[in-house]
């Protein structure tokens, strides 16, 4: 019966030390993983893959490129707060903003996701 026990505990401490907690939820109420083991390296690659493109395609339609690098985008966020984030309130269309990206879909998501990842 202690070994049980034992491996129980185990299997709790080890899982709870992998890094990701799968149970957090947004504010959407989507399952979303935990970003505190990324790096910032990470960030910036996520950010140059899946985020700047857009902002430079998008952005520059109607006025100058707010955010051409990562470093002058990281300017706009609040890290790891996306509805505190000028840069993504604008691109979501709020604070007195067109819609770039409506909320939830997948360019809005991967905005979202970078400023979570980013520490």
């Amino acid at each position: 019966m202690k070994v049980a026990y034992l491996l129980a505990f185990l299997v709790v401490v080890l899982l709870s030390s992998c890094g990701k907690d799968v149970a957090q939820k947004d504010a959407s109420g989507l399952s979303v993983e935990s970003y505190s083991y990324i790096t910032n390296s990470e960030a910036e690659d996520f950010f140059n893959k899946n985020v700047g493109p857009n902002i430079n395609k998008f952005c520059k339609l109607c006025h100058a490129n707010p955010a051409p690098t990562y470093t002058d985008a990281k300017k706009m966020i609040v890290a790891g707060k996306p509805q505190e984030s000028k840069l993504y309130l604008k691109a979501t269309g709020q604070d007195n903003h067109k819609v770039v990206w409506a909320a939830g879909t997948e360019k809005a998501e991967n905005l979202r996701k970078w400023i979570e990842m980013e520490q």
